[in-house]
């Protein structure tokens, strides 16, 4: 018999603890809402495409960084577009069009749905996407996808490469012209004519700068 009294007053106790406990208000300008079923703070930020410090921001009555304070049942903001701490301003400044990113979006879908945009300009517009893993854009910001009077060669670059081309890339620690042919599916015949003074070897290829990869 006492068991069972425990055993009312617990339930009872945790009833009433249901009852007083209420989920936070979303911030003033939430855009995007996200209802928790499962899961952490860092699992549900990159669910949303944002960096878990962004989600905090977007949620202060967290506990930052335990999260001990996430309840299942509740929904947590994970867009306000208009929030500086979420949506990048480095954008270029010449820039004259933009690509707002939904849920799930990744660089190559907006490559695909913003041509001629190549992966190594939007990098270059968008100096906060994080190059080359792409694993932070936010939901509902917006990026830029082209530039006005952009020049027809990133720089820097070596003086007698190709200016035509509709791509370039540029050169990282360890790239050698027979590597980036194959990474990028070329002929390194071709490679190495639009890009001239990376020699006859491959051994003028300097880190930094950029090289034509498709005419």
């Amino acid at each position: 018999m006492q068991l069972l009294l425990l055993a009312l007053l617990g339930l009872a106790s945790a009833s009433l603890i249901r009852r007083d406990w209420t989920c936070p208000a979303l911030i003033s300008g939430c855009t995007k809402s996200f209802l928790v079923t499962s899961g952490t703070c860092d699992s549900i930020a990159a669910a949303n495409g944002l960096a878990p410090k962004d989600f905090y921001a977007l949620n202060p009555s967290l506990n930052t960084p335990s999260c001990n304070n996430l309840y299942a049942g509740c929904s947590y903001c994970v867009a306000k577009g208009s929030n500086p701490s979420v949506c990048p301003t480095d954008y270029n400044a010449k820039c004259d069009k933009f690509h707002e990113v939904k849920t799930g979006d990744i660089c190559q879908a907006i490559i695909q749905q913003n041509p001629p945009l190549s992966l190594d300009q939007l990098f270059a517009y968008n100096p906060s996407i994080h190059k080359p893993a792409c694993d932070n854009l936010s939901p509902a910001c917006k990026y830029c996808v082209h530039v006005r009077d952009a020049p027809k060669v990133p720089e820097p670059h070596q003086p007698n490469v190709r200016k035509d081309c509709k791509e370039y890339y540029q050169a990282v620690a360890g790239d050698y012209c027979y590597k980036i042919s194959l990474d990028k599916g070329i002929n390194l015949n071709d490679f190495m004519s639009w890009n001239p003074d990376v020699g006859p070897t491959c051994l003028n290829m300097l880190v930094g700068y950029w090289y034509c990869l498709r005419t």
